[in-house]
């Protein structure tokens, strides 16, 4: 119904956010992001709105009581609108297709909250909605 709809996990230790991941050795960014969307929900048929436009996150966790600083690069992509999703429920324990209203109630950290608000400007430029 030219809705734009984000896709949103819930993760193992509670928090919702989008997609994401480690890059593998030799893995172009890209490809790791595909990677990790279709482990994390099995979608893999996506198309990559522009490969050139993506949105980048920082945050610090600690990981066997080191402090890592991790870098995230989102990329949009568009999926057939009855691809249904499915948690991995090792890393993801829900999965779910939300609009931009609902996702940005959903999500749990501010931080990514922008980057929802940054994808939904690039979308409609990217796209006619």
């Amino acid at each position: 119904n030219n809705e734009v709809q984000f896709l949103l996990i819930k993760h193992k230790q509670g928090h919702w956010s989008f997609p994401k991941g480690h890059k593998n050795y030799g893995e172009t960014e890209l490809d790791a992001a595909l990677r990790e969307v279709k482990e994390e929900t099995g979608i893999s048929e996506i198309e990559i709105l522009d490969d050139t436009v993506f949105f980048e996150e920082e945050y610090n966790y600690h990981f066997n009581r080191k402090p890592i600083k991790k870098t995230v690069k989102y990329y949009l992509g568009k999926v057939d609108q009855n691809k249904k999703v499915k948690p991995d429920n090792v890393e993801v324990t829900e999965c779910k297709w939300e609009s931009f209203s609902d996702a940005s109630n959903t999500i749990t950290f501010q931080n990514t909250i922008d980057i929802l608000i940054q994808s939904n400007e690039a979308i409609k430029n990217l796209i006619s909605i």
